[in-house]
């Protein structure tokens, strides 16, 4: 076997195991195409940068000598739908709001939602230098990008409209009231890799579903409640997925101030 340190550790994890940890030798193009094909639920952007992963790792082998020809090199993987943002429904709004003090993603969440920041800068937002109480005003000054490092790279922002200013409305007050430092950090208080990231969202996503139907999906039906009810012949509701993508907070906020400038 051979062992390399890049970006997207998780990518080569899963390549790994799903081709059943083979020696790089024994790769062939349709265990490429295999593994390309178990993509199909991922986003456009993620089968790109796995695609451009394999292709490193197995054009890294040929230039070793370990390989004379990359099983992976013309080995497309497969269209996927695009991935549609969208503006959260009522109930998803109010789940998020309602329970903010709940879970430690909740104040990012809720500063994504009412103050339209997008992951990078959510990451990147410290409350004691960014936030100003008393103008009642959040400077966004940078954000966090992984594209080049799963440990995070701070830079400007997307574009030169990224370096601004947003007004703090009287609900993120409360919410970050009591919060200092980094407003989402790793337990030393440093800015969270990208595996950290997708973990604690995870999370938080699992914890809103155990908040709008009543407990885990592991127990769901399972409780003592739930087998007593179904024992006296009802039917529990269908379970209740919350399906919140990051970026629709900010797709949420961006709508919500377009539709109350056009009133």
């Amino acid at each position: 076997m051979f062992f390399v340190k890049l970006p997207y550790d998780n990518m080569i994890r899963y390549a790994a195991q799903t081709l059943n940890k083979q020696y790089i030798r024994q790769i062939v193009a349709s265990d490429i195409k295999r593994l390309y094909n178990t993509l199909n639920d991922k986003s456009q952007s993620y089968v790109h940068k796995f695609r451009t992963t394999i292709r490193g790792i197995f054009k890294s082998a040929v230039q070793d000598g370990i390989l004379l020809r990359s099983p992976a090199e013309d080995i497309k993987p497969p269209k996927v739908k695009a991935k549609q943002h969208r503006y959260l429904e009522p109930w998803e709004q109010r789940l998020v709001a309602d329970t903010w003090m709940e879970h430690d993603f909740g104040p990012a969440a809720m500063v994504m939602m009412f103050a339209g920041l997008h992951r990078g800068e959510a990451l990147f937002l410290d409350v004691d230098r960014d936030v100003d109480f008393k103008e009642k005003l959040i400077h966004i000054r940078g954000a966090v990008s992984y594209s080049t490092d799963i440990h995070g790279t701070v830079t400007g922002g997307k574009n030169e409209n990224a370096i601004r200013v947003i007004p703090l409305c009287s609900c993120l007050e409360e919410v970050l009231k009591d919060h200092h430092g980094l407003l989402l950090s790793r337990q030393d208080s440093s800015i969270m890799t990208l595996s950290s990231f997708d973990r604690k969202y995870e999370s938080y996503i699992s914890f809103l579903e155990s908040k709008e139907n009543g407990c885990h999906k592991r127990w769901y039906g399972k409780t003592k409640e739930h087998k007593a009810f179904l024992a006296e012949g009802k039917t529990l509701p269908p379970w209740k997925d919350v399906k919140i993508r990051c970026h629709n907070f900010r797709v949420t906020f961006c709508t919500t101030c377009y539709e109350a400038a056009s009133r």
